[in-house]
Protein backbone atom coordinates (compact mmCIF):
# COMPACT_ATOMS: atom_id res chain seq x y z
CA UNK A 1 0.00 0.00 0.00
CA UNK A 2 2.52 2.64 -0.99
CA UNK A 3 5.98 3.67 0.02
CA UNK A 4 7.02 4.26 3.61
CA UNK A 5 8.43 7.61 4.69
CA UNK A 6 11.18 6.73 7.14
CA UNK A 7 14.38 8.41 8.20
CA UNK A 8 14.48 11.40 5.86
CA UNK A 9 17.97 12.79 5.32
CA UNK A 10 16.81 16.23 4.18
CA UNK A 11 13.72 18.39 4.06
CA UNK A 12 13.70 18.21 0.27
CA UNK A 13 13.92 14.41 0.39
CA UNK A 14 11.08 14.23 2.90
CA UNK A 15 8.83 16.45 0.79
CA UNK A 16 9.48 14.39 -2.33
CA UNK A 17 8.80 11.12 -0.50
CA UNK A 18 5.48 12.49 0.76
CA UNK A 19 4.43 13.42 -2.78
CA UNK A 20 5.49 10.01 -4.13
CA UNK A 21 3.76 8.21 -1.26
CA UNK A 22 0.42 9.96 -1.71
CA UNK A 23 0.46 9.47 -5.48
CA UNK A 24 1.25 5.76 -5.04
CA UNK A 25 -1.78 5.27 -2.79
CA UNK A 26 -4.25 5.90 -5.62
CA UNK A 27 -3.36 2.63 -7.33
CA UNK A 28 -4.30 0.55 -4.26
CA UNK A 29 -7.17 2.65 -2.93
CA UNK A 30 -9.61 -0.18 -2.15
CA UNK A 31 -6.98 -2.29 -0.39
CA UNK A 32 -5.72 0.67 1.61
CA UNK A 33 -9.21 1.64 2.73
CA UNK A 34 -9.88 -1.96 3.81
CA UNK A 35 -6.66 -2.15 5.83
CA UNK A 36 -7.22 1.23 7.46
CA UNK A 37 -10.77 0.40 8.48
CA UNK A 38 -10.10 -3.06 9.89
CA UNK A 39 -9.05 -3.66 13.52
CA UNK A 40 -6.40 -6.09 12.28
CA UNK A 41 -4.96 -3.51 9.90
CA UNK A 42 -4.75 -0.90 12.65
CA UNK A 43 -3.04 -3.41 14.94
CA UNK A 44 -0.49 -4.35 12.28
CA UNK A 45 0.31 -0.68 11.65
CA UNK A 46 1.04 0.12 15.32
CA UNK A 47 4.66 -1.02 15.16
CA UNK A 48 5.28 0.72 11.83
CA UNK A 49 3.79 3.91 13.26
CA UNK A 50 5.98 3.66 16.36
CA UNK A 51 9.04 3.41 14.10
CA UNK A 52 7.82 6.30 11.94
CA UNK A 53 7.48 8.51 15.01
CA UNK A 54 10.92 7.52 16.29
CA UNK A 55 12.56 8.30 12.92
CA UNK A 56 10.66 11.57 12.53
CA UNK A 57 11.70 12.63 16.04
CA UNK A 58 15.33 12.07 15.05
CA UNK A 59 14.85 14.10 11.87
CA UNK A 60 13.09 16.99 13.63
CA UNK A 61 15.80 17.07 16.31
CA UNK A 62 18.43 17.39 13.55
CA UNK A 63 16.52 20.32 12.01
CA UNK A 64 15.57 22.22 15.21
CA UNK A 65 17.69 20.99 18.13
CA UNK A 66 17.04 24.25 20.01
CA UNK A 67 13.38 23.44 20.53
CA UNK A 68 12.23 21.58 23.62
CA UNK A 69 11.60 17.86 23.46
CA UNK A 70 7.87 18.57 23.79
CA UNK A 71 7.88 21.02 20.87
CA UNK A 72 9.88 18.61 18.69
CA UNK A 73 7.44 15.82 19.56
CA UNK A 74 4.52 18.05 18.56
CA UNK A 75 6.21 18.87 15.26
CA UNK A 76 7.03 15.23 14.51
CA UNK A 77 3.53 14.01 15.32
CA UNK A 78 2.04 16.81 13.22
CA UNK A 79 4.26 15.94 10.26
CA UNK A 80 3.32 12.27 10.50
CA UNK A 81 -0.37 13.12 10.75
CA UNK A 82 -0.29 15.39 7.72
CA UNK A 83 1.65 12.83 5.69
CA UNK A 84 -0.51 9.86 6.69
CA UNK A 85 -2.89 7.62 4.79
CA UNK A 86 -5.74 9.14 6.78
CA UNK A 87 -4.85 12.59 5.45
CA UNK A 88 -4.75 11.19 1.91
CA UNK A 89 -8.22 9.70 2.47
CA UNK A 90 -9.56 12.97 3.86
CA UNK A 91 -8.28 14.96 0.89
CA UNK A 92 -9.67 12.42 -1.61
CA UNK A 93 -13.06 12.22 0.09
CA UNK A 94 -13.57 15.84 1.14
CA UNK A 95 -11.42 17.99 -1.12
CA UNK A 96 -11.75 16.10 -4.38
CA UNK A 97 -7.97 15.68 -4.65
CA UNK A 98 -6.24 12.81 -6.37
CA UNK A 99 -3.06 11.41 -4.83
CA UNK A 100 -0.82 13.82 -6.74
CA UNK A 101 -2.68 16.91 -5.54
CA UNK A 102 -3.04 15.53 -2.01
CA UNK A 103 0.70 14.85 -1.91
CA UNK A 104 1.44 18.40 -2.99
CA UNK A 105 -0.86 19.76 -0.27
CA UNK A 106 0.65 17.51 2.39
CA UNK A 107 4.21 18.35 1.35
CA UNK A 108 3.47 22.08 1.45
CA UNK A 109 1.95 21.76 4.91
CA UNK A 110 4.95 19.79 6.19
CA UNK A 111 7.27 22.40 4.71
CA UNK A 112 5.34 25.11 6.56
CA UNK A 113 5.55 23.16 9.83
CA UNK A 114 9.31 22.84 9.42
CA UNK A 115 9.73 26.50 8.48
CA UNK A 116 7.73 27.58 11.53
CA UNK A 117 9.86 25.36 13.75
CA UNK A 118 13.04 26.80 12.24
CA UNK A 119 11.79 30.35 12.78
CA UNK A 120 10.99 29.54 16.41
CA UNK A 121 14.44 27.97 16.86
CA UNK A 122 16.06 31.07 15.35
CA UNK A 123 14.27 33.25 17.90
CA UNK A 124 15.52 31.04 20.72
CA UNK A 125 19.09 31.37 19.45
CA UNK A 126 18.81 35.17 19.68
CA UNK A 127 17.68 35.09 23.31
Amino acid sequence: GGQTILGPSSTEGLLEKIKEFFESLDSEENLIRAVISSPEGREIRKEANRIRLEKMLEFVKSVVPELSKRERHSMASGIITVSSVLSWMFMRDNCGYDGKRAGEAAALTVQMILEAGQARAALLRKV
